[in-house]
């Protein structure tokens, strides 16, 4: 007795860990499928678990449960083994027979009908009188028929009405009107009959001899053998039995739990009642096992208890208490299969998941809960942060429920609208207070809006052409609501000629002029709103507007030069005795007398005086060289004087400054002239102009 107890502590971790089967779902035995189902096992084990087919080991098949699916007609052998190191293994296996479905026959119109059935259609064209081409008289099987999948119907179609009439024949059976292009069509009733044998023709319509065209329909009344000998009712297993014995049959459909489907489970009369030939019997033809209610169960014996397998699951429940069912599926009510399994779900109690606070999806997902999300803007929360989410933090939910997190795409953006009322125009000088500024020889665009409200700047933009490519030209800051565009181009007129000769300067005027044309085409400006705040973006181009410019400065005075009433170069080269030591007084070519311009020297030292009062010139550039404008056309461009002096320096170098007063803005300055033979030439100056300076300006007298 000692020993035995000693040896007890080694023998129960040998049974434990020994792999075993404790229970298994459905019990072993034989189990029969129609093909195109499935079948679940499950079992109670300990030990590595394999599961196999006609011992062949499923790939991957090691839990507790395995689903036998679709397999081909046959018998199977489903095997379940478990086992643990080096113990011995348990198994349980199951017998599982696979037999062909039984299919209805469909009421068909066409082809498609019969094969989504999943039987084989085949056709057969016969002309008819009443049935419309293309149309089906007649199929066979009859619908409503049960048959195994993959059996062939016949459809007889339609090919058009008869052109010629048959008669219809005097037949005794359907094989001699069916053999004269005719369809043979037995009615519901038999008569008896003591000369015609039974399964004969009693009677026919239309009658013999009729004219019928090919396909039409003859129906026959049967012979049901004589009228007042009565025979014995053979025990059947198909209407033929009956049909053979002289007898009419009749089918119903009734479940039965322990007939196959397909086979009689019963007939009425009994098999060996005597009965008038053409009785009818009726045969009762099982369709399968009777389907079982599924019970308003509570545990998995209530289930199987009805025949039924079970599979339960637990999952924690706010709603249901502790053991409740939360779920039975099917539902309760519904009728299946014996065998058939029931899913029960059963309530672990309440779920203790809250959800987090959650600044991403990443901390929802790894709380066991499923995340989605939408993304809106937000002028308080930064781009990808959390606005909101749905269930709140804190609420209790189910493991694997959604919440919703809402995600900021950033701040709330406004498009600024674009500017109105844009209009480019040149810049017009008015100032008499300071002559430098005021004139109307300038290099300026301005370019005026509308204010747009939240802009904080305007860019401002210039093409060619109304539909050009519009360029970034400068910026203004709001609260202003204009810009002047100065006009950078230069303008690439041909070098002056040398020696200076009115000949030369009449054809440099020529070849200047169309230049100077084309350099004065119109421009195009648009204008944008900007925001240097987040909220808003800038807006579209405004409308655009055209403006042109007055002559730019180094225009105005280049040609200058080339003006016919010029004093300081075209009157020198007219009249070359105008030099040092000349005292000269030239008034207007018009004839007005009031433009004067006088060159006087006085001293040793060379000092010059010049005085140019009340010259007017032509703007328009629209006569010949040498001419000058006297119509009318011509704007002043300087009323008062322009006064200096020049000295003869000792190497023979004239130098000085010229200013302008009076409604006039310019002004040379630094002026060098070289005096050869006592000649002065073309030097340089600095010429100012609309407070701008341009140095090393040819300069001449």
């Amino acid at each position: 007795m000692q020993r035995i107890i000693k040896l007890l502590p080694v023998m129960i971790p040998l049974l434990v860990l020994t792999g075993c089967i404790l229970s298994s779902t459905p019990p072993e035995g034989p189990i029969s499928l129609t093909w195109g189902t499935s079948q679940d096992f499950s079992v109670n084990a300990r030990g590595k678990i394999q599961w196999y087919i006609d011992d062949i080991a499923q790939p991957g098949e090691t839990n507790s449960s395995y689903t036998f699916q679709i397999h081909p007609k046959g018998v199977y052998v489903v095997k379940v083994k478990a086992k643990f190191s080096i113990f011995p293994e348990a198994e349980r296996s199951w017998t599982v027979t696979v037999t062909d479905p039984m299919v209805k026959v469909p009421l068909a119109l066409n082809c498609g009908y019969i094969m989504a059935a999943n039987l084989v259609c085949n056709t057969e064209l016969s002309c008819s009188g009443t049935v419309p081409e293309g149309h089906v008289i007649s199929q066979s099987p009859a619908a409503g028929t049960m048959v195994k999948a993959g059996v062939t119907v016949t459809l007889r179609i339609s090919s058009g009405p008869c052109t010629v009439e048959i008669p219809v024949p005097e037949a005794e059976t359907c094989e001699d009107i069916e053999a004269a292009g005719l369809i043979c069509s037995p009615t519901l009733y038999t008569e008896c009959s003591e000369e015609i044998p039974l399964g004969q023709i009693v009677n026919q319509y239309p009658a013999a001899g009729t004219m019928v065209y090919p396909g039409t329909t003859v129906a026959v009344t049967m012979s049901s053998g004589s009228c007042t000998t009565e025979i014995p009712v053979p025990a059947a297993t198909n209407c033929s039995d009956l049909t053979n014995a002289g007898l009419v049959c009749s089918t119903t459909s009734v479940c039965n739990n322990t007939v196959p489907a397909g086979h009689v489970v019963s007939q009425s009369p009994a098999p060996g009642t005597m009965v008038l030939g053409g009785s009818t019997v009726v045969l009762n033809i099982s369709n399968g096992p009777c389907p079982v209610i599924i019970p308003a169960a509570t545990s998995c014996a209530e289930i199987e208890a009805a025949g039924l397998r079970c599979l339960q699951t637990t999952v924690c429940s706010n709603t249901v208490p502790e053991s409740g069912v939360i779920s039975l599926s099917p539902p309760a009510g519904t009728g299946v299969q014996p065998g058939s399994t029931v899913n029960l779900k059963i309530s672990s109690g309440g779920c203790t998941l809250a959800v987090p606070n959650a600044t991403s999806c990443a901390q929802i997902e790894a709380a066991g809960l499923v995340c989605e999300t939408s993304t809106v803007c937000n002028n308080t929360v930064p781009a990808s942060g959390v606005i909101s989410q749905s269930p709140a933090a804190g609420t209790l939910v189910d493991p694997g429920s959604t919440v919703t997190l809402v995600i900021s795409s950033g701040i709330c953006t406004t498009q600024l609208p674009p500017p109105q009322n844009v209009q480019a125009s040149d810049v017009v000088l008015t100032s008499v207070t300071n002559p430098l500024l005021n004139h109307n020889f300038n290099n300026k665009i301005r370019v005026t809006w509308n204010a747009v409200t939240n802009a904080t700047s305007y860019d401002i933009y210039s093409s060619d052409t109304p539909e050009g490519t519009y360029t970034l030209v400068g910026s203004a800051t709001a609260p202003a609501t204009s810009y002047d565009v100065m006009q950078t181009e230069t303008l690439n007129l041909p070098v002056l000629p040398s020696p200076l000769t009115i000949a030369a300067l009449d054809a440099y005027e020529l070849a200047a002029r169309p230049i100077l044309s084309a350099f004065k085409n119109y421009r195009y400006f648009k204008v944008k709103a900007c925001s240097s705040s987040p909220m808003f973006t800038n807006s579209e181009f405004s409308n655009y507007d055209q403006g042109r410019m007055d002559y730019t400065l180094e225009e105005f005075f280049t040609v200058a030069k080339l003006t016919a009433g010029n004093p300081l170069t075209r009157v020198m080269l007219q009249d070359p005795s105008v030099g040092l030591g000349t005292n000269e007084t030239y008034y207007d070519p018009c004839g007005d007398g009031n433009v004067h311009f006088t060159v006087t020297q006085s001293g040793l030292s060379g000092l010059l005086t010049v005085t140019f009062t009340n010259y007017i010139d032509s703007q328009n550039f629209i006569y010949p060289p040498g001419t000058i404008d006297c119509n009318g056309t011509r704007r002043m461009i300087m009323n008062g004087s322009a006064s200096g002096t020049v000295s003869l320096s000792g190497n023979g170098t004239l130098t000085g400054s010229i200013a302008f007063t009076g409604n006039f803005a310019g002004k040379f300055t630094n002026i060098s002239i070289p005096i050869v033979n006592q000649e002065p030439q073309t030097g340089t100056t600095s010429v100012i102009y609309n407070g701008e300076t341009l140095n090393g300006h040819a300069f001449g007298f």
